[in-house]
């Protein structure tokens, strides 16, 4: 298969490789299990630490041994390499190679996979994280977004919070603030402009709320210091004449 590198081993290493300990960075598997079932492994892999992937060692588990059969030809393995190129590109988080030796049939298929910065699915549409030797479902709403806040692509800052409208817009904080804004404006419409502004009539979904003003919020609706998303800087930012009201 072309650009695709095949190395030989050594005896040593392929004793190195049939002793390995299946964890939380190794996986290794027999030919006849479906290249989807694999990209469990791949997807637990990508959405933990990383890992490797050997496909082609087959395990007697009542004698305790392994075996290497691997792919009669390298052709033999365009099947997996299709359907894990599909979820996992090659390239800087992935990288597929074989490997041959003299004493064992066939060319064995390893998989590379790095942490990723987003989150990766598997071939059944769900996310795995790999904890020890065992791929875990990210199926509930809550497992989902604490693994997208692993990653960085969601935190705390940036979730919004469902609160009353009026603990935002009338209170003294924010009537003190807007005070001096200019030109002069209305809390709702200027706080929508910010994009922490009410989403629907009766509810405030804001991205930001005061945390160091007690007459303001209650304490389990402060996240953070009250911040104002700055839009043409694309980042939330302190405002000092702000934070002067409420320090």
């Amino acid at each position: 298969m072309q650009g695709l590198n095949t190395a030989v081993l050594t005896a040593h290493e392929l004793n190195k490789i049939l002793s390995l300990e299946e964890g939380h960075f190794t996986d290794l598997k027999s030919i006849d299990v479906s290249p989807a079932k694999l990209t469990k492994s791949l997807s637990g892999f990508a959405n933990a630490e990383g890992g490797e992937l050997y496909v082609g060692i087959d395990e007697n588990v009542s004698q305790g041994k392994r075996n290497w059969r691997g792919f009669d030809r390298i052709e033999d393995a365009n099947g997996f390499i299709q359907c894990f190129e599909a979820l996992f590109p090659l390239g800087n988080e992935c990288n597929y190679g074989f490997l041959q030796t003299s004493t064992g049939p066939g060319f064995l298929l390893k998989v590379e996979i790095r942490k990723s910065k987003d989150v990766k699915q598997a071939s059944d549409r769900k996310a795995y994280i790999r904890r020890g030797a065992q791929n875990l479902p990210v199926d509930t709403d809550e497992a989902l977004l604490r693994l997208r806040r692993n990653k960085g692509l969601t935190s705390f800052e940036t979730e919004p919070v469902s609160v009353d409208k009026n603990l935002i817009t009338n209170s003294d904080p924010i009537i003190k603030f807007m005070l001096e804004v200019i030109p002069t404006a209305e809390p709702e419409p200027w706080l929508k402009k910010q994009q922490v502004s009410p989403r629907q009539a009766d509810c405030c979904r804001a991205t930001t709320v005061c945390r160091r003003a007690p007459s303001c919020c209650p304490k389990t609706l402060r996240p953070k210091d009250l911040q104002i998303y700055d839009q043409r800087r694309g980042r939330h930012s302190r405002n000092p004449r702000f934070q002067s009201h409420i320090s």
